[in-house]
């Protein structure tokens, strides 16, 4: 009798512990935290959004599988963040938006390494694919200002024109830092106000439009020159009568080509008889020297609100109602801007009335040319009112000097 007893009581006892062995995982998976997004991040890392409170993820990395446009990507840190849910997977090489993210995660077996709800439930195995699912479109390709931006100047940002793109940008980040309002959409262009690039270092601004994936790009900014000297002309100065001679171009590379544009009236030198063959030019100096040089009629006439008062304010309306200058925007022409050799392509090409280039530049800094100024880069080495430098660099980013402006419009006047 007394066996039987304890048969039942065993039985009983092997029945209940299997009941809860089934329940266990069936409560388990009903807990376990459910992915509900992925995107990548403004630095180019990748965050999961789960439904729960995630604990410390900091010992996961090892389960991650992540490929990038279908090139796998080391996973070197998994990190929490201040959004409820949200986790970030550091990449070892960064991510852009728009491109194709695959993330597999693999529960491990042992719990200290798994992925889990600050209730301690377990993250179940996934893979996370979103291509082909209806989502953001892209944006498009957005450009860095490539002028030598300066604390205390607005930052141009260009992009192809896309009226559907443009039209939905709702805000703008400057280092994760809303800049509404301090900022204006044009066609093909964004500028952000000076105020905003307080210091001297590299920013990285975010885009966001409805319906599109956020647009990022890195934007140097330099510090204001401290020494530089100030020798701009208060009004545009008379050209130096021909037949003087210019103390400083003797055996100068350009002497040749600034004693041409001299006795043409087109530039002049300074009253102490200096030309400073070497000194940067402005935007306004180089668009004045165009106006002369090919004797350009005034048209409508156009006042940048930076250019009123200024010395070239007429030169720069003429070449304006000329075709040859558009300005960084409506408003805004940055008339004491050091002209870039980009800039200045732009520029030659339309005062000389010649074809936009269709090849490639062949130079090996050639990717550093700006998408709106590489067919007229082509053009001008095309038709050689432009060279590159002996390294086979073009420095489209770079400040053109005096002479070297001199020597473009020598070489393209007919």
């Amino acid at each position: 009798m007394i066996n039987r007893k304890k048969n039942r009581v065993l039985v009983l006892m092997t029945l209940m512990l299997v009941t809860v062995a089934f329940m266990v995982p069936a409560v388990q998976a009903a807990d376990a935290p459910a992915l509900l997004s992925g995107e990548v991040t403004n630095k180019g890392d990748y965050s999961l959004t789960f439904d729960q409170t995630l604990a410390d993820p900091a010992s996961t990395q090892g389960q991650f599988t992540v490929t990038v446009e279908g090139q796998a990507v080391a996973v070197t840190a998994v990190e929490t963040t201040n959004t409820v849910g949200k986790i970030k997977l550091v990449l070892e090489t960064k991510a852009a938006a728009g491109q194709a993210v695959v993330v597999e995660y693999v529960k491990s077996d042992d719990p200290a390494l798994q992925l889990k709800s600050d209730s301690g439930a377990a993250v179940e195995s996934f893979t996370y694919n979103p291509a082909g699912e209806p989502g953001p479109a892209a944006p498009p390709a957005v450009t860095a200002d490539s002028s030598v931006n300066q604390v205390g100047q607005d930052v141009v940002l260009t992009f192809a024109s896309t009226p559907d793109w443009s039209g939905m940008i709702t805000n703008i980040k400057v280092d994760d830092v809303s800049v509404r309002d301090k900022y204006t959409v044009n066609d093909g262009n964004i500028v952000i106000a000076a105020e905003v690039f307080t210091e001297a270092k590299d920013y990285a601004i975010v885009i966001k439009a409805t319906g599109y994936d956020d647009a990022m790009v890195s934007q140097t900014v330099a510090a204001q020159p401290i020494d530089e000297p100030v020798d701009e002309p208060v009004e545009e100065p008379e050209p130096t009568t021909p037949g003087v001679e210019l103390k400083d171009i003797q055996g100068h590379w350009a002497q040749t080509n600034i004693e041409a544009l001299v006795a043409l009236g087109a530039v002049s030198g300074n009253p102490d008889g200096t030309f400073l063959p070497d000194k940067k030019i402005s935007r306004a100096e180089f668009a004045s020297i165009l106006v002369n040089a090919y004797k350009l009629q005034p048209g409508e006439a156009k006042a940048f609100a930076d250019t009123e008062n200024h010395w070239a304010q007429e030169a720069i309306s003429t070449a304006y109602s000329n075709g040859i200058i558009g300005g960084y925007s409506d408003t805004q022409f940055g008339p004491d801007d050091t002209i870039t050799r980009e800039q200045m392509a732009v520029m030659i090409i339309k005062a000389a009335q010649v074809a936009t280039g269709t090849g490639a530049s062949d130079f090996s800094d050639s990717e550093a040319i700006s998408a709106w100024a590489a067919p007229y880069v082509a053009a001008a080495v095309q038709y050689n009112f432009m060279n590159g430098y002996p390294d086979n660099t073009f420095g489209p980013a770079q400040g053109a000097s005096r002479a070297e402006a001199v020597t473009v419009i020598v070489n393209a006047l007919p």
